[in-house]
């Protein structure tokens, strides 16, 4: 690997200038800046950490579908059994007890409904948006991606 293609592949990468990469490698920072602008590395290396980003917000969201299916899953057997408590509710507080768990659980159920999870996908466009507006009018912004999130970038 020739070395513009290392110094390329460190600026892609994110976390580090230009003149960083001039003291790095040795190399002018003219130089750098002249093949950054000529090979669009600001270019790729936002495409870099828009696939980055896209990677991390499906596997939260991926996650977050996880933990709402188990949720569920738990709710409806809950649900489940409190229908064959019916049987044993003989006192009025044994039935408001009972019809607190019945509400308690189907408003578990109807956590996740399609407004909340429009909401939530408008809220990550938002961030997502945010962020970039960020990164226009900051002059350098640093990455640091951890083994296991780098592997995820691939």
């Amino acid at each position: 690997m020739d070395i513009w293609s290392k110094i390329r592949a460190d600026y892609i990468a994110g976390g580090i200038s230009h003149r960083e990469l001039s003291k790095k490698y040795g190399v002018g920072l003219t130089q750098i800046a002249k093949h950054s602008r000529e090979e669009g590395w600001v270019k790729l290396r936002e495409q870099k950490r828009l696939k980055y980003d896209a990677k991390v917000v499906d596997l939260v969201a991926s996650r977050e579908a996880k933990q709402a299916n188990e949720l569920c899953r738990v709710a409806e057997k809950l649900l489940r059994k409190v229908d064959m408590l019916g049987d044993l509710i003989t006192t009025p507080r044994d039935l408001r007890d009972l019809t607190a768990a019945v509400k308690d659980i189907r408003e578990i159920l109807s956590i996740k409904g399609a407004r909340d999870i429009r909401e939530q996908e408008a809220r990550i466009d938002k961030l997502l948006h945010d962020a970039k507006e960020k990164e226009q009018t900051a002059p350098e912004i640093r990455i640091v991606m951890t083994p296991e999130l780098e592997e995820l970038a691939k």
